[in-house]
């Protein structure tokens, strides 16, 4: 309702989303919905109203250690700030913004790169085992072949023997 500018009704259904979630006890969603319930009085320019759902959300945020809530809650307070002008506000609010985009963005890295050298460090394992694997077939082949050699040399040795002794007899 809000992309709508349905301020009303958008109100309507936050307020109720905020009671399901107070019920529950779930904080996090409580803070997600105070950053809603400030975004829709800020596209409404009713500023004061968007600074105190802004704050409270931001202090539900900080109280439960969710980053992303942090994140948005300072980037709506710079928002609200620089719109009334509050250069000192809006400074501080981005400069705090900016730290956490950045913390949480150096994070998302972190756990990339992990993944990356861990697939990584698998797939190295994955070839080193199919490099074994291959070696111990080509050994197994070989001595099949030599196997199969010895027996071809001891049948024919048998079989000249074999013979000699029938032409031996035969005189």
């Amino acid at each position: 309702y809000m992309e709508k500018f349905e301020f009303e009704s958008a109100f309507h259904y936050m307020q109720k989303a905020l009671e399901i979630r107070q019920s529950e006890g779930d904080t996090r969603s409580i803070a997600q919905c105070y950053n809603n319930l400030g975004k829709n009085y800020f596209y409404q320019q009713n500023y004061r109203e968007a600074e105190r759902y802004a704050k409270m959300a931001l202090k539900l945020g900080r109280e439960i250690g969710n980053p992303e809530s942090i994140r948005i809650s300072l980037k709506a307070l710079t928002d609200i700030y620089d719109s009334i002008g509050d250069v000192s506000g809006a400074y501080d609010a981005f400069r705090d913004y900016k730290k956490i985009s950045d913390s949480i963005f150096n994070a998302e890295n972190i756990a990339r790169i992990s993944q990356l050298e861990v697939r990584h460090e698998f797939e190295q394992q994955q070839r080193i085992f199919d490099v074994e694997i291959k070696r111990r077939e080509a050994e197994e082949q070989k001595r099949k072949i030599i196997y199969l050699s010895i027996a071809g040399v001891l049948f024919f040795s048998l079989l000249t023997a074999i013979l000699l002794i029938f032409l031996q007899r035969s005189k």
